[in-house]
């Protein structure tokens, strides 16, 4: 579409800012948003869009954050509480899909052109895919079903794809890979959920990469902070 005027994109910025505070704190909120769609024509699945595609990194950061939310309170998934099963919250949300899509997209960055944004908004949305399938991982359904088996698989290609992007010579790639990695193994309270099967391979080829763009970025011919920083903090999520 046209380019959007700083008025306007900082008119979308805000809004994404304020959708997400909503959704992070109220489970009404989110209950509102969910149902978005039967009263605007403006539903989850748009959100999703725009976290890939807005103009502003701002707004795709905070719409990611958004779709996390929703991903991750499971009553709204449910028709009676108590009975979430990750097979179907996988099925009604869409979240393979999501995720395969946030694959395809990231993969774009190791070719000649690639859109910067549609990258930037992937590493976000797909992060937010793999913390919420870590969240929702029960014992007696792990890759008991060949949904939830297939989305692991789509989620360890999107950790392999973050990982190979830490050293990308776009620095805005790389940064968002790094903190990507930081929102796709964070976690809830003090104990971190254990690390699925599927998972172990990609984690090994990120932690790599990350090792290697830890020794690139942080030595005096290529010494960046920033980018040091940002590698730090997703190392220790990592480890």
């Amino acid at each position: 579409g046209r380019s959007m005027s700083r008025e306007e994109t900082d008119l979308v910025d805000e809004c994404a800012i304020c959708l997400s505070a909503c959704t992070s704190s109220s489970s009404e909120g989110r209950s509102l948003v969910r149902k978005f769609h039967d009263d605007s024509g403006f539903g989850f699945n748009d959100i999703s869009m725009q976290a890939l595609n807005s103009h502003s990194a701002k707004a795709r950061r905070h719409f990611s954050e958004v779709v996390g939310h929703l991903y991750e309170d499971h009553a709204l998934w449910t028709d009676s509480p108590g009975s979430f099963s990750v097979s179907d919250w996988i099925e009604i949300t869409g979240l393979k899909n999501m995720a395969t899509i946030c694959t395809k997209t990231l993969g774009t960055m190791f070719e000649p052109s690639f859109v910067l944004g549609e990258v930037h908004g992937a590493a976000f949305l797909g992060s937010q895919c793999v913390r919420a399938l870590r969240l929702a991982e029960t014992r007696n359904e792990q890759d008991a079903d060949d949904g939830i088996s297939d989305c692991w698989t789509a989620c360890a290609d999107i950790v392999s794809l973050l990982g190979k992007g830490l050293a990308h010579p776009d620095a805005a790639i790389g940064n968002a890979c790094s903190r990507a990695i930081v929102i796709a193994f964070s976690y809830d309270g003090q104990d971190a959920p254990n690390l699925n099967k599927k998972l172990f391979d990609a984690v090994a080829i990120a932690l790599g990469k990350m090792n290697a763009s830890l020794k690139k970025f942080s030595s005096i011919d290529h010494a960046d902070a920033n980018r040091s920083e940002s590698l730090i903090e997703a190392s220790g999520l990592l480890l």
